[in-house]
This record gives structure tokens, sequence and C-alpha cells, in this order.
């Protein structure tokens, strides 16, 4: 666990977690103490107010009720809810590290789960800045560890394309029939299905922008990306109904068979 301060200025999120160990402190308790207090454990506290993980409702309105704040925590953690996180990369990564399972959705670009080092390159060469574009790039792929990892096992991965994605040439020709190769043996793998949206399907409803659907053991989140930041969202029925939304455009998908056969196709016309 992390034992760095916490700066409350830099987001609501991490003035929760400031406020969640300083109230605790100020009532005298212990974190083991509060956990117990609470049903919960120390750990859990402990990630809480170390900002590695985001309390939900039920927790904040009983630690409310212990330590005496008056709904103050609930209330800054419903405004946090609702905030786009400056930091999203690094609450995206911390989530997605520990993913059992990840339901994918992107219109534009292959995920990054699944780039390969010219495709992500050409990407992250678009940033402002390129100081340290090698360090970037290899920052991204090392990401794609989890997929191959053995304790825990990879998480089962969903991707969704729609089909522009195959079809965008990003990096010029080579580059993206290199894409396309790496894409048709992921799908090959056993925890990963790949299916794309082709045009002929026409409009579909429910997706606006890149999701992340993301299973960890006994809960799920899920997070959006926007231009100037993300979102993560842990609300129940925010979360079942993105599901929901993620669910019938995949039933406009072709299957995983159908849809190798559309990436091949798109890697003919490369030639």
């Amino acid at each position: 666990m992390s034992d760095e301060p916490i700066d409350p200025f830099k987001s609501l999120a991490s003035f929760l977690a400031y406020e969640l160990r300083h109230s605790r402190e100020d009532a005298g308790l212990s974190q083991d103490a509060l956990a117990g207090d609470l049903f919960t454990t120390r750990a859990s506290v402990s990630a809480y107010e170390n900002e590695t993980r985001r309390p939900g409702k039920d927790y904040v309105v009983s630690a409310d009720k212990r330590l005496g704040t008056r709904h103050r925590l609930e209330i800054i953690r419903h405004h946090a809810h609702r905030e786009h996180d400056s930091g999203w990369l690094k609450s995206y990564l911390r989530y997605e590290a520990g993913a059992d399972s990840l339901k994918l959705y992107e219109a534009q670009v292959v995920h990054a789960l699944l780039q390969t080092e010219r495709y992500a390159r050409a990407l992250l060469s678009l940033a402002e800045d390129l100081s340290d574009l090698d360090g970037d790039v290899a920052e991204r792929l090392s990401r794609q560890s989890i997929l191959t990892r053995t304790d825990p096992p990879p998480p089962y991965v969903w991707l969704l394309l729609d089909e522009a994605v195959l079809l965008r040439r990003v990096g010029g020709a080579e580059v993206m029939r290199e894409q396309l190769e790496h894409l048709l043996e992921m799908s090959q793998h056993p925890r990963v299905c790949i299916q794309v949206v082709p045009f002929l399907a026409g409009e579909y409803k429910g997706l606006n922008g890149p999701l992340a659907l993301i299973g960890q053991e006994d809960r799920q989140v899920a997070y959006t990306e926007a231009h100037l930041g993300g979102r993560l969202l842990e609300d129940g029925k925010e979360v079942r109904r993105l599901g929901i939304n993620y669910d019938r455009a995949r039933a406009k998908a072709l299957s995983d068979s159908d849809t190798r056969v559309l990436i091949n196709r798109a890697m003919e016309a490369l030639l």
C-alpha cells in the first residue's frame, strides 16, 4: 500500500480519500478498529484512504455515521463520483491491471491492449509532449502483460470494434496491415474475443465513445473516455445501463469467425 500523503487539491476523489483518513484519525480510530465497526477489512479501509480504490456509497454513509461527520463524506463522494478525472489514465490503469474481465468498445482505433508497437507509436506521436515518446510507447505496451500473466490468470477480454477501426490507416498501409495481422492472431487467444460491428449493420444505439467495463472480483466498474479526461463509474445502476448498451451494440456485431473474414478483407485491401 502507498504511504504517500494524498493531495486534497488534486481532485474531488483525492479530497475524499484525504477526508476519509483524517476523519478517522480525528475520531481516534485505527484502520483495524474502523474496519471492524463497518464490517469490512483493514485492506479496504487502507485502499480507500490511499486512493487505490474508491469507496461505494454504503461505505461512506456508514463511515459518516460512525465518525460523526454529518453526511460530509457522502456529499464529497457524490460530487467526486460525477467529476471527470484529470488523472484518468492512472485511475484506469489501476483497475485494468487488477481486472478478471474486460468488455471494451472502440469506434476509432484499436484498444491499447491489442496495439502493435508501430501502431501505438503512430498514435502516441500525435501527443503535444513528445519528450519521451519511446518511454510512452514502452509503457503502453507493458499493459499487455496482463494477457500473458499466469498468477492470477489473464482476464477474459471482449473487444468490440466499429468497422471504421479496420479501415483507418494508422501509420500507413504497412503498419496497419501488421496491426490487422496482430488482431487475427489475438482473436485465437483462448481468453480474447474480437467482434466487429460492420457498416452494413447501420446505426446502432448505446455507445458514444470508448468504453471499458472492468470486472474485479465481485463487482464491475465502468470507464468512459472524453476529450478532456475520463470518468470512472461505480454506481450499480449506471454500470448496468452501460452494460446493457454494450450488449445492444454487440448484438449488431459479426460473430468472431465472420469478424476474422472481415479483417482478412481489410488486409487484402492494403496489398
